[in-house]
Formats: structure tokens, C-alpha cells, sequence
């Protein structure tokens, strides 16, 4: 069953994706920069629910929690974006992050700083909302790069979470926090038997099932997100598939 919901919500992003792009040739529902985060954003998402699947088929199941607590940031990221004026603004900061870093790192080469502070321009170039832009161009002559891309306009991820997302999210989050450190239990947390210490596959039906249940849960949750911001109908379809893994809750450990 988990199986047939892992894949039927990788037909529902196609779904939603088409949905978008059909809305945005017709209105022009959304900026072109922040329609460019979501888009990344999203098939980031997928690329590692996807990614999971692998890691189940393969007994590596409890390697999963460190991709899960990466696709709970991609929601993280989105949320900021859309959640702080002007969006534009927002997914200005999360696109040009890398090659800011790059502009103001004088150990790389010239040629790549310059190539880094030409494409900040192209992104500045996509601006439409005068204000974005004007808070884009002071952001880059700061020359201030915080320790996330998302500051100083938010704090840090799990503040994202506490301020726009669900409890079930900020519960999760915290879970896979501790999967993530390199802490004794670490990685134990999701195996059947957590004093198994091997460097082989590992067969772990029950925890198997956990992480392709959250990452089933996770990538809904950021379908939702887009179809809630963008308007794009799909309402009745999340519902069922929130329906669909609800069913699964009893059978699901974190």
C-alpha cells in the first residue's frame, strides 16, 4: 500500500506542476523568480522522495532520516519565501545565495567571482516589484552573507517551522534532528533493532515503512504548500491523499 501512495504522489507533483505552468501562461499567477524557487524547491523534493524509495529497496533505510530532515528544509525554504513580503524579495535571497558566497570569497578564482556577481545581476534583472529590487540591490552593496539565506528575516528552521508550519512538522523535525548529529543513538533511531552496529544492508521492515510513510507525508505537505499559495485547485486530491496516509498512522515509528 505504501508502495502504491510513494509513487501515485509522484504523479500527483506532475499533476500539480502542469497545473502551475498552464495558470502562469494564462495569468501570469506568480513572479517568475519566486516560480523558479518553487520549482527547484519542489523537484528537490522529489528527487529525494524518489531517493528513499532507493535507499528502502536497497536495506538502507535508516540512512533516510538525513534526506527526510533535508526535504523538511526544502519546505522550511519555501515557507519563508512565501511567507515574508515581498516574495520576490524572499526568492531573490534563496537563488542568488550561492553565488553571493562566491562574489565575497576571495579564494576562488577571479573568473568564477565575476561569473558569480554576473548572474546575481541576471537575478536582480528578473525583479518586477520596484521594492524587491530595491532591497535586492541593498542586500548585495551590504555585502553581509548570514548563516542562513533566509536571515535576518528569519532566525533559523525550526523557527520557520514553529511559525508557519503544522504540529506534526515541528514534531518530526525534531526526531530527525537527533538522526542527523552523529550522536550515539543517531542513525539507531531508524533501525528495527538499534544495537545493530554493521556497514551492510540492513533489513528493517518496520522502520522501512516509517521512512517511506514521513517522506510520503513530507512531500504532501509541500504539495499542499503550492497548491495553497498558488491557488491551483488540487484540494480534493490532497485530501484523499492525506486520507491514504492517515490510514498508515498505527503502523509508522519515529
Amino acid at each position: 500500500m505504501i508502495i502504491g501512495i510513494h509513487k501515485d504522489l509522484v504523479k500527483f507533483y506532475s499533476e500539480v506542476q502542469e497545473s502551475s505552468e498552464t495558470k502562469r501562461g494564462n495569468e501570469h499567477h506568480i513572479e517568475d523568480i519566486v516560480y523558479v524557487a518553487i520549482d527547484k524547491l519542489m523537484a528537490d523534493a522529489v528527487n529525494i522522495h524518489q531517493a528513499i524509495l532507493t535507499l528502502c529497496d536497497g536495506g538502507w533505510a535508516h540512512i533516510a532520516p538525513i534526506l527526510l530532515r533535508t526535504m523538511m528544509e526544502c519546505i522550511a525554504n519555501c515557507l519563508a519565501i512565501i511567507n515574508n513580503k515581498p516574495p520576490e524579495y524572499m526568492a531573490f535571497k534563496y537563488c542568488c545565495r550561492s553565488s553571493f558566497q562566491i562574489s565575497k570569497d576571495n579564494t576562488f578564482p577571479e573568473n568564477r567571482r565575476r561569473n558569480a556577481k554576473e548572474t546575481i545581476k541576471q537575478w536582480i534583472n528578473m525583479l518586477k516589484d520596484k521594492k524587491a529590487k530595491q532591497k535586492a540591490v541593498q542586500y548585495i552593496e551590504s555585502g553581509k552573507l548570514y548563516r542562513f539565506w533566509f536571515c535576518p528575516e528569519e532566525s533559523g528552521v525550526s523557527a520557520i517551522l514553529d511559525k508557519y508550519g503544522s504540529n506534526d512538522l515541528k514534531f518530526v523535525y525534531g526526531g530527525l534532528s537527533i538522526s542527523t548529529h552523529a550522536g550515539y543513538l543517531g542513525l539507531s533511531l531508524f533501525k528495527d533493532n538499534p544495537d545493530d552496529i554493521t556497514i551492510n544492508p540492513i533489513v528493517n521492515p518496520i522502520k522501512t515503512k516509517s521512512s517511506l510513510v514521513i517522506s510520503c507525508r513530507l512531500l504532501l505537505e509541500l504539495l499542499f504548500i503550492r497548491n495553497d499559495y498558488e491557488k491551483l485547485g488540487h484540494d480534493f486530491e490532497y485530501n484523499k491523499f492525506l486520507e491514504r496516509i492517515l490510514d498508515l498512522k498505527n503502523e509508522v515509528q519515529v
